[in-house]
């Protein structure tokens, strides 16, 4: 039996999270909410290297991946997974096989809730 409330968040990029629900994340999270964040990518397709510039192309990925960690962590996120899906490739992939991948994450948190959006 499932007694804490669980909350999956389905997004693209790290900051996502932060931009499009953080408030929403944090709030959940104060209550009490276990969270999980699944994250389709990397963000390795980022335009800003920074002024001045903190990184490289190259490097990009494992940067973005150590931000969206310390935001997990002011967010009150507890559980972070990626899809592995490269960056700006996602309409590439096969439909089926990545709605299989995150059924099975939703099946394995047993959310309460679930958070995502669609861009258009």
């Amino acid at each position: 039996m499932q007694s804490q409330q669980r909350l999956l968040v389905v997004l693209a990029h790290p900051d996502d999270e932060s931009f499009l629900c953080g408030g929403t994340i944090a709030k959940m999270s104060e209550r009490g909410v276990q969270i999980t964040l699944l994250c389709a990518t990397k963000g390795e397709m980022g335009r800003r290297m920074g002024n001045p510039i903190v990184t490289t192309r190259e490097a990009l990925p494992e940067l973005r991946v150590e931000e969206l960690k310390r935001a997990c962590g002011e967010l009150g996120i507890s559980d972070l997974r990626f899809l592995n899906v490269r960056d700006k490739t996602i309409e590439f992939e096969s439909f089926d096989l990545l709605a299989e991948r995150i059924v099975k994450v939703i099946r394995e948190v047993q959310p309460d809730a679930l958070i995502t959006f669609h861009e258009k």
